[in-house]
């Protein structure tokens, strides 16, 4: 990871979630992902602390057993909302396609379009490092039997094997894994007739 990328992993308790800091160390440029309503003092908080600006609250999708903070976060700082355009939400600031990026510094956070677990999934890559969200979990995957799960949509990414992926929800103690130690787990899926998990392969 580039040393001037700063990078903090938060956690909400009450949900089971981490929220992601990352900042330019230089422009002081910072984004917060997956936040959580609950902890919006907190975060700002710790921006404030750091001497950071915040650029942007992105969120990997909408669910409602935890509910985003951006919102919030828009409104006491001016920072830019983000949401997977898949997800439809008119309220956000930027509804971001696949492929396309928002920049901090000179960094850039790449979206990629990861629906199944709910229609909007994205996922942010940036530097080695793959935000995903509730799409893909350490040694496992997210539910497909909620409101806009789908097994069939789920794909797997594969990426090269120096990739870590940071996930929203913890389900397991590990808080970071590399895609060499990924492995899909079915039980998560839908036990639908016919169920097929398409695997989509990328090259970052």
């Amino acid at each position: 990871m580039n040393d001037k990328l700063f990078f903090r992993q938060l956690f909400d308790a009450e949900s089971f979630t981490y929220t992601y800091l990352l900042a330019d160390t230089e422009s002081r440029e910072a984004v917060l992902i997956d936040t959580v309503l609950e902890n919006v003092e907190r975060d700002l908080k710790l921006v404030e602390q750091l001497g950071f600006k915040l650029k942007y609250a992105l969120d990997t999708h909408v669910h409602a057993d935890h509910v985003t903070g951006a919102g919030k976060i828009r409104e006491l700082t001016g920072a830019k909302t983000v949401v997977g355009a898949g997800a439809k939400v008119d309220c956000a600031s930027v509804n971001i396609a696949d492929g396309e990026t928002v920049s901090f510094g000179p960094f850039s956070l790449r979206a990629l379009s990861t629906p199944g677990h709910t229609d909007g999934c994205t996922s942010y890559y940036v530097e080695g490092m793959v935000f995903t969200g509730d799409a893909l979990l350490i040694r496992g995957n997210g539910r497909t039997d909620f409101q806009q799960g789908s097994s069939e949509k789920l794909f797997i990414a594969s990426w090269r094997s120096s990739t870590n992926f940071l996930r929203a929800q913890k389900y397991t103690p590990r808080m970071i894994t590399a895609v060499r130690r990924l492995v899909v787990s079915e039980k998560r899926c839908s036990s639908m007739r016919g169920f097929r998990l398409v695997r989509r392969y990328r090259s970052l």
